[in-house]
C-alpha cells in the first residue's frame, strides 16, 4: 500500500510488509512526493533489521557465534528500545559495537578488553568544555560498563546463554562523586526559563512542575491522560509508573496540543542549516525537541545568567518542596524512587531543617551572658530584701 492520510492527520501514513513482518505508523510530512520518500526510507530501515534478526536468530540457534552486533539488535528490539531515554540507549549500544566491532563474538569480551575501554572512554574530552576537561566518571561508567553489562545480563536471564570469563563489572567501575542536589530559587527557575527558546522553555517549567528526570521529559501523547491528569512513563529499569500532573503541568502541556500528534515538546527552527535526528531541518518548521538539543539550550541558559544550576536541580527542588509540605512518602512517589530510604537519602535534610526551625520557635534561646546576668539580678534583689 501506498502512503495514505487518516481524516485526523494533517500527515502521510505508511503501511507496509516485508518478509511477514508488519511495519506501520506517521512519516510526518504533509506533501506527497516527501511522504513517499520517507516511507522508501523506513523499507530500506525495516530491510536492515530484519537481516540483523536472522543473523541474531542463527546464533540463538546454536548455528553461529553470538556476535556483539547480534546480541545489541535482540537486546534494542526486546529490551533497550522501552527503556526510559532510548535514544541514549541507542547511542551507548552504537558506541559498544563501533569500539569492539560487530563481528566480535560476546564470548571473547574479557576484562582486559573492558578495562582498555574504560580507560580509552576516560580520557576522551568533555563535549563543548575547555580543552582540559574530561568526562565525567559517572559518564564513563553509564556509557561503557554498565551499557555492556545490560547485554550480557539480558543474554543470561532471557536466552539463557552462559559465559565462562564474562568480566567482573564492579571491578571496572569508577570511583563516582556523590552530590545532593540544591533548591532552585523562584527568581533563578524564572531567569533560566526566561533565557531558553520555545519548546526548550516549556520542558524546563515542565520539569519544575513534576519533579522528572530530564529523560523522563521526553513524552509523547500516548503517555499523556490529559482527563485523568496522569502520565505513564518509563522507568530506569524498564517498569512503568505513573506521575501525577499538577495544574502547572497541565496548563503546560494544554499548550503543547496540536503542534505535533506524536511529540508532546516541539520547537520551531530559526535559522538554516540545522539538523534534527539527521534529517535537514526547513526554516520555520516545528521538530521534536532533542536530548542533545534540551542539555545544550539549558547549558547555555544558565551560562547566560552566571548560574550554577543543573537540569536535575529541579527535581530536587520539586522533591525538597513534597518533603516539606506532604512528607517523604508523598515525595517518594511523586520521585518514584522504588525504596523510601533512596528518598531519605537526599531529602531528609529538608526535614531536619523544619525541625530545627520548630525548635527554635517554640524554645527561646539563652545565652550563657543572659543566664549569668539573670542569675545576678536575683542575687542584688535578695540582699535588698536582707
Amino acid at each position: 500500500m501506498s502512503v495514505f492520510k487518516r481524516k485526523n492527520s494533517p500527515y502521510f501514513q505508511y503501511d507496509f510488509q516485508l518478509q511477514g513482518v508488519r511495519f506501520r505508523g506517521s512519516t510526518g510530512k504533509t506533501s506527497r512526493r516527501e511522504a513517499e520518500f520517507e516511507e522508501r526510507a523506513r523499507k530500506e530501515d525495516a530491510a536492515r533489521q530484519i537481516e540483523r534478526h536472522q543473523t541474531a536468530d542463527k546464533a540463538f540457534r546454536g548455528q553461529g557465534d553470538l556476535t556483539l552486533s547480534a546480541a545489541v539488535a535482540r537486546y534494542w528490539q526486546e529490551k533497550g528500545q522501552f527503556l526510559a531515554g532510548s535514544d541514549t540507549v541507542w547511542k551507548n549500544l552504537e558506541r559498544m559495537v563501533d569500539h569492539f566491532g560487530a563481528a566480535t563474538n560476546m564470548a571473547d569480551i574479557r576484562d582486559a578488553d573492558v578495562a582498555a575501554w574504560v580507560a580509552l572512554r576516560r580520557g576522551e574530552k568533555a563535549w563543548g568544555k575547555d580543552k582540559t576537561a574530561r568526562i565525567q566518571n559517572g559518564t564513563v561508567n553509564r556509557t561503557t560498563v554498565d551499557a555492556l553489562r545490560k547485554v550480557f545480563g539480558h543474554a543470561r536471564t532471557a536466552w539463557k546463554i552462559r559465559f565462562p570469563d564474562e568480566p567482573t563489572w564492579s571491578n571496572h567501575r569508577l570511583k563516582e562523586r556523590e552530590t545532593i542536589g540544591a533548591e532552585v530559587k523562584r527568581v533563578d527557575q524564572v531567569a533560566i526559563a526566561n533565557k531558553m527558546g520555545d519548546g526548550y522553555r516549556d520542558m524546563w517549567l515542565f520539569a519544575l512542575a513534576t519533579g522528572l528526570r530530564l529523560a523522563e521529559c521526553f513524552v509523547s501523547w500516548s503517555q499523556i491522560d490529559m482527563g485523568g491528569a496522569k502520565a505513564t512513563l518509563v522507568q530506569k529499569g524498564g517498569g512503568e509508573r505513573q506521575v501525577i500532573l499538577g495544574r502547572a503541568a497541565m496548563a503546560i502541556l494544554a499548550a503543547q496540543q496540536g503542534r505535533d500528534e506524536t511529540h508532546v515538546f516541539t520547537y520551531v527552527c530559526r535559522r538554516r542549516g540545522g539538523k534534527n535526528a539527521n534529517k535537514k531541518l526547513v526554516l520555520g518548521g516545528r521538530y521534536p525537541v532533542t536530548y542533545t538539543g534540551l542539555k545544550s539550550a539549558f547549558r547555555r541558559a544558565v551560562a547566560r545568567i552566571g548560574l550554577n544550576v543543573r537540569f536535575h536541580d529541579a527535581r530536587h527542588t520539586v522533591g525538597s518542596a513534597m518533603t516539606r509540605v506532604k512528607g517523604l512518602k508523598a515525595a517518594q512517589r511523586q520521585l518514584g524512587h522504588a525504596r523510601i530510604e533512596t528518598t531519605a537519602k537526599f531529602y531528609s535534610h529538608v526535614l531536619d531543617d523544619e525541625l530545627r526551625d520548630a525548635l527554635d520557635a517554640a524554645i527561646p534561646h539563652i545565652s550563657p551572658h543572659s543566664a549569668e546576668s539573670e542569675r545576678d539580678n536575683k542575687l542584688k534583689q535578695k540582699r535588698k530584701k536582707t
